[in-house]
C-alpha cells in the first residue's frame, strides 16, 4: 500500500497493489489487482516491471481511461481496468523472464 499526500491539498490518496508479494513458479497464471482509493477523477494508471538486478523500469501498460489501455510488447500479460479506479494484470502462463518486481502507478496528467 503506498500512500502520497500530494501539496497544498489535505486529501490522502491510497494506491493498493494485491497481492503484495507473491513466487510462482514456471507455467502458473496470476492475476495482480491494483486499486487507487480517495481520488474522485479518472487518473492515468500504469503497470510497470524492475527486473531482479534492479535497474530500469520497464511500463508493460498505460491505462489513459477505463476503457482504454496502450497496446504492449508483453504478449504474454493482459490489462484490465473494469473500473475507474481498478487497473489488473494478468497472464496465464508465468516464464522465467517473466521474474522481476511489478508496480502499479498512477498520476493526474500523462507527463
Amino acid at each position: 500500500m503506498l500512500q502520497s499526500l500530494l501539496p497544498f491539498e489535505s486529501t490522502v490518496f491510497t494506491l493498493h497493489q494485491i497481492p503484495r508479494f507473491i513466487s510462482l513458479p514456471p507455467g502458473s497464471s496470476v492475476q495482480l489487482h491494483c486499486y487507487l482509493q480517495g481520488y474522485n477523477a479518472e487518473p492515468y494508471m500504469y503497470w510497470y516491471r524492475q527486473p531482479p538486478q534492479g535497474g530500469a523500469l520497464h511500463m508493460l501498460f498505460l491505462s489513459r481511461y477505463k476503457d482504454l489501455i496502450d497496446d504492449s510488447s508483453e504478449k504474454h500479460f493482459k490489462a484490465a481496468r473494469p473500473t475507474e479506479q481498478n487497473f489488473t494484470l494478468s497472464t496465464d502462463s508465468l516464464f522465467p523472464n517473466h521474474t522481476g518486481l511489478y508496480y502499479c502507478a498512477w498520476s493526474r496528467t500523462l507527463s
